[in-house]
């Protein structure tokens, strides 16, 4: 699988306050509801890639979610300056 350029800081930035944004609309929904909406969004833009890169698109968004799963399973504290 071809590796996927990295974000310059200012595309990081742009696309974590999207993430919080989408945080916001999903917030004190079920877990299911929000699985569901999720998977729908990531759909949405896998099908808008080529056919024959849909496969690795897809292969290449489960390591990144794997590898923020680790980032995000820490808690929220530890990052707080006392």
């Amino acid at each position: 699988m071809k590796r996927a350029r990295k974000f310059r800081y200012t595309e990081l930035g742009a696309a974590l306050a999207l993430a919080g944004r989408c945080g916001e609309v999903l917030q004190g929904q079920g877990p299911e509801m929000q699985g569901a909406a999720l998977a729908d969004l990531v759909s949405v833009w896998i099908s808008g890639h080529h056919p024959d890169l849909r496969d690795e698109v897809f292969e290449g968004w489960l390591v990144l979610v794997r590898k923020l799963n680790v980032v995000n399973a820490v808690p929220r504290e530890y990052f707080i300056r006392q």
